[in-house]
């Protein structure tokens, strides 16, 4: 849906996204953005670690 939004505003059409069902939401853009919404949780969670309560066990 963003990138829909993008583009619109790249190629000059209204800024204001319609709704989904007038879009033509797609299941592949769905798809798309969920695995890159795992991808991006799972990193920062590889990056940041799960927390501090891992460092108080460690004594």
């Amino acid at each position: 849906m963003l990138l829909g939004v993008v583009l619109r505003l790249a190629t000059g059409g209204p800024a204001s996204p319609a709704p989904l069902h007038a879009e033509g939401f797609s299941w592949d853009e769905a798809l798309i953005f969920g695995f890159v919404a795992v991808i991006v949780i799972g990193a920062g969670v590889l990056i940041f670690g799960r927390g501090e309560d891992d460092d108080e066990t460690a004594d």
